[in-house]
């Protein structure tokens, strides 16, 4: 099981969107690998947000290796440096985010993983008639084939969310869409396949709730013994 803090993030209003973005890819992410049982930490730029009353700057991504790291990981040392790191360039006090249980990733057969691109975080609730079970099946099983024919899809991931700090939100999952371009993001809604998409979401997804953050993503840094 992968365990991922989705930490959304706000810059100080003293630092520069490129003061902002070269400490925390030169500076900042050096102490987060350093955060035992840190494996992976992702580095994105926050595009838009239809998440109301959320317009944020940044995200990073935290993956760990059990859930009882996660836990632990900025109440030891390693984890303090972190966070005092963090204070030189981010408004803590409006840190928010979320908690994930990485289910799947699916590919269209033979495809490279994607190169640093543009990326969806679709939140999502499920359906008060569709039971846990029901809708991680049918996600995992039916759904995620009719994501993979959307035109400009590159990658599709389903995701369970195990806790959410977004005020208004309590969502049960989030899933990840990888796209070609930004322009393929824009255009979804014509693209080959998304009729097809949005009907089979519709058997599980509660839409009236639903919200949708989208990343251009930057760098992804390891621990230096796993780079």
């Amino acid at each position: 099981m992968n365990t991922r803090n989705l930490a959304i993030l706000h810059r100080r209003p003293d630092v520069s969107p490129e003061e902002f973005q070269r400490y925390w890819l030169e500076t900042h992410s050096g102490f987060v690998v350093k955060v035992p049982s840190v494996y992976r930490f992702g580095t994105n730029l926050v595009l838009e947000s239809t998440v109301e009353g959320l317009q944020p700057d940044a995200m990073g991504e935290l993956w760990w290796r059990t859930p009882e790291d996660a836990e632990i990981g900025f109440k030891i040392p390693e984890g303090q440096r972190a966070l005092q790191s963090g204070h030189n360039i981010i408004d803590q006090p409006r840190n928010t985010g979320m908690v994930l249980e990485r289910l799947d990733e699916f590919q269209r057969e033979g495809a490279p993983d994607p190169s640093p691109t543009v990326r969806s975080f679709a939140i999502l609730h499920r359906r008060p008639d569709v039971s846990a079970e029901e809708f991680e099946r049918y996600w995992r099983e039916e759904h995620a084939a009719h994501a993979l024919e959307l035109g400009g899809l590159l990658k599709f991931a389903t995701n369970r969310v195990r806790s959410c700090r977004i005020e208004g939100l309590d969502p049960d999952y989030v899933g990840e869409v990888w796209w070609e371009s930004l322009e393929a993001c824009n255009n979804r809604t014509t693209a080959p396949g998304y009729e097809a998409l949005m009907a089979s979401g519709e058997r599980i997804i509660d839409k009236s709730r639903g919200a949708m953050i989208t990343v251009q993503e930057l760098e992804t840094f390891y621990p230096p013994e796993e780079a």
